[in-house]
């Protein structure tokens, strides 16, 4: 079958370059056929979702027509063609033309392009241009007898018209069967509306001034709304009223086509979430107004109670608050105090990847040792430095070795409360001793460095005391004159860790 084929470039967005090259004529009859490439800014499109691809023209006399029948070459790759009608080249000179593409709910319409008619000889210079029909074919309906026509089967066609229902309306008794789309048109003829059907059984009614679709009938039965309308859409919809359910355990599911979740109310009068992996995640008691969080295990956003009202109680039934840390990276865990948006105290735990203590601070970072109060199983500090720590307070009784002797019968006593130790010494070394070393502090009550200090004995003689901060043995030494039989009185005051 031969044709007079074009191939013209369509897209969406950009101007479609067309020239003045492709020509039909006006007596071309189901030969002339479009051959077009739809581009989106000039890339390749794919239509293979499209639900219909439909043509439209703009006759040189002002006239319209459209055609729906563009077929798909490839429509993963936007190629389709169309054979043009014999309406759409009744008139001679530029005819306008348009692509509309129908995806889901959307219309999309590509640039117009144009190609020429010109008139034919062996055409009929009167052809009417809102007629497919030339005054030659007229002719032969009304009877011309012209060769090669079957004159007598016009003549048997028109004894069968004789039983068609008038233009003024009348009673059909059979089914009327209409093979081609049907079309209606207002009582102005200005609105023009049609009933198409394609190859699978798709039936759709369509505005064609818009030109859109106003419902379509889906082969499988699916009746879909497009146009404007007071219904709710698949695609979606705004409701001006309620919608009640008034059934327990009856509500809305939303969801993502793997993940669901139920809103509904039970018969106790209770509103609750209900999720397709079986979980509860939150149940409001509307009669007794509780609302409680049920498999939810955490809250990945802020939590904010506002109003002078708003206040979080854990009653006498409730458990503890929880705070997880990382052991990864430090972080600080807590509660914190702010003023109009600035932090200006808390308390909690900090954690690093080598310590961990509790704070009670102030200011920005109230875990910063330099401005908090700290404990942990080694530390106890304050702004940093540390605090006396009471639970090494003690009395210690120290035995004196071989060297050395009491004086009265106190004994030697070290005596320590918070970090400050009182050493009473009423101690002689022996007559005849050779060795300095009196007796030995215990741990916790040695200084924290070693101590000298010249002491002096009854009758006025110095000698040398000395205290290790590390052994704790205390010595006392002659310094001059010889101190072995004196006796000395010893108290002393100082530091321990």
């Amino acid at each position: 079958m031969t044709f007079k084929t074009y191939e013209i470039n369509v897209d969406l967005v950009h101007d479609t370059s067309t020239t003045y090259s492709n020509h039909f004529s006006q007596n071309d009859r189901n030969s002339a056929k479009l051959l077009v490439t739809i581009t989106n800014k000039g890339a390749e499109l794919d239509l293979s979702q499209a639900k219909s691809v439909r043509m439209s023209f703009k006759k040189p006399d002002g006239t319209r027509v459209f055609q729906n029948d563009c077929q798909p070459i490839n429509a993963m790759k936007g190629k389709y063609q169309i054979v043009l009608k014999t309406q759409t080249l009744t008139s001679v000179g530029n005819v306008i033309a348009q692509i509309h593409i129908e995806e889901e709910d959307r219309i999309i319409d590509t640039q117009k392009f144009f190609f020429v008619v010109n008139d034919s000889l062996a055409s009929d210079e009167a052809i009417e241009s809102t007629n497919e029909f030339t005054i030659i074919q007229k002719a032969i309906e009304a009877g011309k007898k012209l060769e090669g026509v079957d004159i007598n089967g016009i003549i048997a066609a028109g004894e069968l018209a004789k039983g068609a229902l008038p233009k003024s309306g009348g009673t059909m008794t059979g089914a009327l069967n209409v093979n081609a789309p049907l079309f209606l048109k207002s009582k102005d003829g200005v609105k023009q509306y049609s009933f198409e059907t394609d190859a699978n059984g798709k039936l759709w009614f369509s505005d064609k001034n818009a030109p859109r679709d106003i419902f379509t009938v889906e082969s499988d039965g699916t009746f879909r709304v497009a146009g404007l309308t007071n219904l709710l859409k698949n695609t979606g919809g705004t409701m001006t009223g309620d919608l009640q359910i008034n059934s327990a355990n009856k509500g809305f599911q939303v969801g993502n086509g793997t993940a669901q979740l139920i809103q509904s109310v039970d018969t106790l009068g209770r509103y609750y979430w209900y999720s397709s992996i079986g979980k509860t995640p939150l149940r409001y008691d509307i009669p007794n107004e509780l609302l409680a969080f049920l498999s939810a295990s955490s809250f990945s956003n802020t939590l904010t109670m506002a109003g002078a009202n708003a206040r979080l109680v854990i009653d006498e039934g409730g458990q503890s608050v929880t705070f997880d840390q990382p052991v990864a990276q430090t972080s600080a865990r807590g509660l914190l105090y702010r003023e109009n948006g600035v932090t200006l105290g808390g308390i909690g735990r900090i954690r690093s990847t080598t310590d961990a203590y509790n704070y009670i601070g102030w200011g920005a970072n109230p875990w910063d040792m330099s401005s908090s109060l700290v404990v942990s199983d080694k530390a106890l500090k304050y702004k940093g430095k540390d605090v006396a720590m009471r639970d090494k307070d003690d009395r210690a009784t120290i035995p004196l070795t071989a060297d050395a002797e009491l004086i009265t019968s106190y004994g030697v006593i070290a005596d320590r409360r918070g970090n400050t130790v009182t050493l009473r010494a009423p101690i002689r070394r022996k007559v005849g001793s050779t060795n300095g070393h009196v007796f030995t502090l215990p741990p916790g009550m040695r200084p924290t460095m070693m101590l000298t200090q010249v002491v002096h004995a009854s009758d006025g003689t110095p000698a040398l005391m000395t205290i290790p901060s590390d052994s704790g043995q205390v010595l006392l030494q002659t310094i001059t004159p010889a101190i072995m039989g004196k006796d000395y009185h010893i108290v002393l005051t100082y530091v321990a860790d």
